[in-house]
């Protein structure tokens, strides 16, 4: 070093050193993108998790809207106190009916029980 001119001098450690800076703030960069990805990652589960359980919840209190209306249906629990499935299956058909035409419920399957809490009828 004793042999280097004064440009070599200054010119070898700038060099060295914006060379170890360049380094040290592609590593920062690196961590911090690193942790960032971690913390989006985390946010959008806690997020996508919560949406998924109000969607649940909305559809478990669907589904006891419908039992309840359903279960003060005049024709359906006239067909329990008779007995008479058909009767029964006919307004089924006709609530599944009016359900498909206006709700985003398709395909609804009702299950009805006896006072028993025995199957009388699914449909």
């Amino acid at each position: 070093m004793k042999n280097w001119s004064i440009s070599q001098k200054v010119h070898i450690p700038l060099v060295a050193s914006i060379a170890i800076g360049f380094v040290i703030v592609l590593l920062n960069y690196w961590v911090s993108v690193d942790q960032i990805r971690e913390n989006v990652y985390a946010a959008q589960s806690k997020e996508m998790t919560t949406v998924y359980e109000e969607a649940i919840e909305a559809k478990k209190n669907v589904g006891i809207t419908n039992a309840i209306s359903i279960s003060k249906n005049s024709a359906i629990i006239g067909g329990l106190a008779t007995g008479n499935r058909e009767q029964t299956l006919a307004s089924l058909k006709s609530l599944s009916k009016e359900f498909k035409e206006n709700t985003k419920f398709g395909n609804i399957k009702i299950h009805v029980h006896d006072r028993d809490v025995r199957s009388f009828l699914r449909a």
